[in-house]
């Protein structure tokens, strides 16, 4: 996804066990996307999104009922081609 979406990639790292998200959103984060993280106070289990947060992947630091507005705030500002 982040090398056919680019800058217009959006990546959602939410509560889980491990760092295996943290790589996905690398990803997307080098090719210029949005990534979004669970603010870790909020999830059931904050291990993924504090690995990400730990890496400086994560523009934003939401909880989950903020990060819709934010997703249709990039998709504005980010149309498709």
């Amino acid at each position: 996804m982040a090398e056919a979406a680019g800058p217009r990639a959006i990546g959602l790292l939410l509560s889980g066990y491990g760092d295996d998200g943290t790589e996905g959103v690398r990803h997307i984060k080098d090719r210029g996307g949005l990534v979004i993280c669970q603010t870790p106070e909020t999830a059931e289990r904050g291990d993924m999104p504090q690995s990400a947060l730990r890496k400086g992947y994560c523009d934003r630091e939401l909880a989950p009922v903020e990060m819709f507005d934010e997703i249709v705030r990039f998709i504005k500002n980010h149309p498709p081609r």
